[in-house]
Parts: C-alpha cells; sequence; structure tokens
C-alpha cells in the first residue's frame, strides 16, 4: 500500500496491548495441555505430603500459589499477555512491560468486581463495553488491522 502511516513510537503511559478474542491451534492445543496438568495437580487424591505442605503455607498463602499456577481466578486476557512477554522474540522495553502489566492487574480487578454483578447487571455492562470497544476500533483505525489479522488467520487455517 502507498497509503501506509509511518508507526508512532508511544509513550509508555499510552501503551495499551489489544488482544483479539481469537485462539489459534497451536495456543488451543497448548492451553488443554495446561488445564490436563493443571487437573492432574488439582486431583482429590492429593497426598498427605501436600496437605501437609499446605497447611504449613497458611490458607492465604496456599490460595495465591494456587491462583499463580493458572487457576480459575486468572483470565484469558492475563495468560496470553504473559505468552507475549515471555514468548516474544522481541524484548518490550521495560516501561512498557511495566504498563502491561499494570493494565493486566486493572483488567483482573475488573473480573473481580464484576463477579458481584448481577446476570442482567453483566450483560447491560457488557453490551456498554462491547460498544464502546467498537467505536473504539473504527475510530481510531484499528479496525481494518484487526479484520486482517483474522483474515490472515483464517487463511493459514485452510
Amino acid at each position: 500500500d502507498d497509503n501506509m502511516q509511518t508507526p508512532v513510537l508511544l509513550p509508555p503511559s499510552e501503551f495499551r496491548i489489544l488482544f483479539v478474542p481469537l485462539e489459534s491451534e497451536a495456543a488451543r492445543q497448548r492451553r488443554s495441555a495446561e488445564e490436563a496438568k493443571e487437573m492432574e495437580v488439582n486431583a482429590p487424591g492429593s497426598s498427605s505430603q501436600d496437605d501437609a505442605d499446605e497447611a504449613e503455607l497458611g490458607s492465604a498463602a496456599a490460595t495465591a500459589k494456587s491462583s499463580s499456577a493458572g487457576g480459575a481466578l486468572d483470565s484469558q486476557y492475563c495468560r496470553i499477555l504473559a505468552d507475549v512477554i515471555q514468548l516474544s522474540p522481541f524484548r518490550l522495553p521495560s516501561d512498557y512491560e511495566r504498563r502491561a502489566v499494570v493494565n493486566a492487574e486493572r483488567v483482573k480487578i475488573l473480573q473481580t468486581a464484576m463477579q458481584s454483578l448481577s446476570p442482567a447487571q453483566k450483560l447491560s455492562l457488557e453490551d456498554e463495553l462491547n460498544r464502546g470497544f467498537r467505536d473504539w476500533l473504527v475510530t481510531s483505525g484499528n479496525l481494518r488491522q484487526v479484520l486482517d489479522l483474522v483474515h490472515m488467520d483464517r487463511m493459514t487455517a485452510e
């Protein structure tokens, strides 16, 4: 394209990682393997040594240990963010990485707060968030890039 814009380096304060909710086959297989491994670890027939270890750690530490290992509290957003930061061949500058982690923490807090809403409130909030996101995609010019990525992924899948 002759009309491609020159990339602009954003300051860390304006840096956002945009995730399109599209999972590749490799990512799906990796997630399935992690979930299977997680189920084995959390199997009901745990040994008495595991019980003793958890008793020594205390309930708060045990909860943190289980959630940091990819428990139900971790969102897909946070898992994908970790993949981007850890598996990318290009390291993000530390200021940008810190900003991405702060945003992930905000997403976790929002998800926790949403758990206390009624189903009708959740649906209303979800509709409002989706509407705002679609508007942002159109006004920012990112809609075209997202559609191109989805199209490329479908082409490689065929």
